[in-house]
């Protein structure tokens, strides 16, 4: 999808660093002391890459760097700035796998995240 819709310059990381699976070895979300865990080596990747946009794939990243107030939604994405970032709701290709949403629709949606990003850069690179 990142390809396809002509993004570059994307660095992808994730909000835990290890692959939660329950007792049947079916991955999982993670818990509260594993996302706890890990949060500092995502807070330290995300101020050495400074990225322009952070793209939430999953209401639980979602949650976890925009809190738990805000609403997860990405059929009306909007674009909210949290602690720095500029943060963006997608949903998580798991969802996509599990049919929940289309591929089609999927696309449809990077292809939004797309257009943002060029539109940040134009502004600033006018300013």
């Amino acid at each position: 999808m990142i390809r396809r819709v002509g993004l570059t310059e994307v660095f992808i990381t994730n909000l835990v660093r290890c692959n939660p699976r329950d007792a049947a070895g079916r991955n999982r979300d993670p818990e509260r002391h594993e996302i706890d865990n890990c949060h500092p080596h995502l807070v330290a990747e995300l101020r050495l890459v400074k990225p322009r946009v952070v793209v939430c794939l999953g209401r639980i990243a979602w949650r976890e760097l925009v809190g738990g107030d805000r609403p997860f939604t990405p059929r009306r994405p909007r674009l909210l700035h949290a602690d720095g970032y500029d943060l963006y709701p997608m949903y998580h290709p798991a969802y996509i796998n599990r049919g929940a949403c289309t591929v089609r629709a999927y696309l449809t949606h990077f292809r939004r995240l797309a257009r943002l990003v060029a539109s940040l850069e134009a502004r600033t690179a006018a300013d």
